[in-house]
């Protein structure tokens, strides 16, 4: 059965759907825009670390060449604290195993 609706209630219906989708446009404009504000602030970290001293670096876990590494691999928007992360990490697990 067909239930027939008035002008008022199909306009309504229609805006609120422009609504929603106008909403999800929005959260998705959003959520890239703090992506790249995230990635920007991390690229800056990365050159204020390139700025530190190779004994601070390495309380870190990090090297010079890991810092260049970071910030000159992969497009500009590639974010550089991944790559340190894993250079740490990689560092850390490295260490553990010559100590144990």
């Amino acid at each position: 059965m067909m239930t027939m609706r008035t002008t008022f209630e199909m306009t309504h219906r229609t805006f609120a759907d422009v609504g929603m989708a106008f909403g999800a446009i929005l959260r998705k404009y959003a959520q890239q825009v703090k992506a790249v504000v995230r990635i920007w602030s991390n690229r800056q970290a990365a050159m204020r670390l390139a700025e530190m001293d190779d004994y601070l670096l390495n309380d870190l876990g990090l090297t010079r060449s890991d810092v260049k590494h970071a910030l000159g691999s992969g497009a500009y928007m590639a974010d550089p604290s991944i790559t340190l992360a894993r250079h740490a990490k990689a560092r850390r697990s490295g260490s553990e195993l010559s100590l144990g």
